[in-house]
């Protein structure tokens, strides 16, 4: 639509509302809101907010779970400085409290389970 033909209550019709729409979106303050808008709503995958204390690492390592005295076969699939996501036949026999053994590494971690999916588990170090 013609911003000549726009009409606002306030402010009637014509020039004025051509110029309080020009002034608004033209304001150096108008692009630092959007500018701060985009990047407080922009995720890396839509509807998900990243409750993660560190940013995790991609990796694809071989891993045991250990507890009880018995091995469980793992595959790291993302790690961090405070936890890791572990790939598994089956999360459904595995305690609340677990080590992991990085294999590759030669790295022994005390672990939280925080969180179970069908074939993965999200662990917490500590």
């Amino acid at each position: 639509m013609d911003d000549s033909k726009k009409s606002h209550p306030a402010l009637g019709t014509g020039a004025k509302w051509a110029s309080v729409t020009k002034s608004f979106s033209d304001g150096p303050w108008f692009r630092a809101v959007v500018h701060l808008t985009l990047k407080l709503f922009s995720f890396k995958t839509v509807g998900m907010y990243e409750r993660r204390a560190q940013p995790r690492k991609r990796v694809f390592k071989a891993g045991t779970i250990e507890f009880d005295g018995v091995g469980v076969d793992c595959t790291v699939r993302n790690i961090s400085a405070t936890g890791a996501a572990l790939e598994v036949v089956s999360p459904l026999t595995i305690p609340h409290e677990i080590t992991l053994n990085i294999r590759t590494g030669e790295v022994r971690q005390h672990c939280y389970i925080v969180w179970r999916k069908e074939k993965r588990i999200g662990v917490a170090f500590g």
